[in-house]
């Protein structure tokens, strides 16, 4: 096959574009280590512009750059050395932006692939940027895919995406992350939500050795509701980590979040969720969850829930769980006329189900579901009290 984007092949470049159907997107952006590649699809409003930063329209590249700069975002970022790092070497922005009014029935597909360096055993690094702006009372759904080009790829992808919703508007945006076993992701969402908009994400991680998320939501103004929810897959020697900050600013904000890990073998899967109710933010609703699913003596899960709140008149709850299967769950399929191997696999499958329903469209979701199937139908009968080793 001859050459793609920089010398990427294209024979293989197009078949993982295939792989999802144009017709179950509205939109398609390629990004190739970082920098946009192409754009494919028209299935949405012809005044929603999806395109790189140097075809971004004026008005839109100035929105754009006010966000990058703005202040809300760089009290979310607190610090993030990660963040400074992609705005000092990304090449590139993908921008997505929604007219007021305008409601996108299929999701726009951001698909990130990353190359290593030919005959090298060196890692790659890339630093993809996107941008979605979301006006008055728009409505889209965002699926963020990180890949790499082969099994071989061994690459550090630091990507950074910041989602500015406008009052009224509604943004789903799921973040999948499914690099090599030999590869590294770190991520950065940052989102700034006011009145009555609404922002939810659904971060995946698997496969990569390690793999961080890190989630600013800062709730500015009042009736502003986000919802988290997340799926972390630690298995062999990964790290899968997910830290959250969710500022509630104003009063009568909601908030949501819902954390699951499956840590097997030696995997270690860490959450530090953060809510913080500042003062005034009276009748605030918030509630924080992670469970966590220990199925190995020699894997580690760290929960670490904190909840800060600095006024009267909120509603709050947060709490971890940290479990091995029990053996009343096991029974109970059991006596249903199943194995115990096979009981094993719909209880790990189930747990994992719950998240990736979260996701607004099957893109990406299928190959998610295929590790956590496969790591399922590992497991194998062993004695309870291994489970006595959990750590938290």
């Amino acid at each position: 096959a001859g050459a793609g984007v920089d010398g990427v092949d294209a024979a293989r470049l197009e078949q993982m574009v295939q792989t999802v159907d144009a017709g179950s997107v509205g939109a398609r952006v390629v990004l190739v280590d970082g920098m946009v590649a192409r754009i494919e699809g028209s299935d949405v409003a012809p005044e929603v512009n999806v395109a790189a930063w140097t075809d971004v329209d004026g008005d839109v590249q100035a929105e754009a750059l006010q966000v990058l700069r703005s202040a809300r975002e760089t009290g979310l970022v607190h610090g993030d050395v990660f963040h400074k790092l992609n705005a000092a070497a990304m090449q590139d922005v993908c921008v997505v932006s929604v007219p007021a009014g305008v409601e996108i029935d299929k999701p726009i597909h951001l698909l990130s692939i990353a190359t290593g360096i030919a005959n090298s055993d060196a890692t790659a690094c890339h630093h993809p940027r996107i941008v979605v702006l979301a006006r008055d009372n728009a409505k889209v759904a965002i699926v963020e895919q990180h890949v790499c080009l082969d099994d071989s790829t061994s690459a550090f992808v630091n990507s950074c995406t910041t989602v500015s919703p406008s009052r009224g508007a509604t943004v789903e945006h799921a973040l999948l992350s499914n690099l090599t076993a030999d590869s590294y992701h770190i991520a950065g969402v940052y989102a700034a939500v006011p009145r009555d908009a609404r922002y939810a994400l659904c971060s995946v991680n698997t496969r990569a050795r390690v793999s961080r998320t890190t989630a600013g939501i800062n709730l500015y103004e009042p009736g502003a509701d986000c919802s988290l929810y997340g799926l972390g897959l630690a298995t062999k020697r990964a790290t899968v980590d997910l830290h959250s900050r969710i500022i509630h600013g104003q009063k009568n904000c909601t908030s949501e979040q819902l954390q699951k890990n499956v840590a097997a073998e030696r995997g270690h899967a860490i959450f530090r969720g953060r809510v913080i109710v500042n003062q005034g933010a009276s009748q605030t609703d918030s509630q924080q969850l992670c469970k966590s699913l220990l199925l190995s003596s020699t894997a580690e899960v760290d929960a670490m829930p904190n909840l800060e709140i600095h006024c009267d008149d909120v509603k709050c709850t947060h709490g971890a769980t940290v479990a091995d299967l029990t053996e009343d769950e096991l029974f109970y399929i059991q006596s249903r006329g199943l194995s115990e191997e096979v009981a094993r696999f719909l209880l790990v499958n189930g747990f994992a189900e719950e998240i990736l329903q979260k996701v607004p469209s099957s893109i990406g979701s299928d190959s998610i579901r295929s590790d956590v199937q496969d790591l399922a139908r590992t497991m194998r009968s062993r004695p309870q009290d291994m489970a006595t080793y959990s750590s938290v």
